[in-house]
């Protein structure tokens, strides 16, 4: 399973729709196994959903995002976990240890999160 998480300062980026690097994770029996960024550019929706595609992700853990962007997410199966903020290793490690639902991981001004078709915790 591959995991993507966009960056901005070593911290889950506010808004997906405007990250321009995303750290991909792959997971292996519940462990991280490697680890690596992408560049996604300048280009339009459709365009970064299949490079998010391409490199196999199954997760998308992130931010903001806008509707457009979420439904296409959609259109290649990519689940995605929404309105999470933090350090990009505590909230890796709260992943891990499915402790994603913690409110401290709740973006500010947001009372709840969205937890994709599989209910990630």
């Amino acid at each position: 399973m591959r995991i993507a998480i966009p960056v901005w300062e070593n911290r889950v980026s506010p808004a997906f729709d405007f990250a321009s690097s995303l750290l991909i994770m792959e997971l292996a029996e519940g462990e991280e196994k490697t680890r690596f960024d992408i560049h996604l550019g300048e280009k339009d929706i459709l365009h970064k959903c299949i490079q998010i595609n391409e490199v196999g992700v199954s997760l998308l853990i992130c931010g903001a995002i806008s509707k457009p962007f979420l439904n296409q997410l959609a259109v290649f199966e990519i689940d995605v976990v929404t309105e999470i903020s933090g350090n990009i290793d505590d909230v890796i490690n709260a992943y891990l240890k499915k402790d994603l639902s913690n409110k401290k991981f709740l973006m500010a001004g947001c009372k709840k999160k969205s937890f994709g078709k599989n209910n990630y915790l």
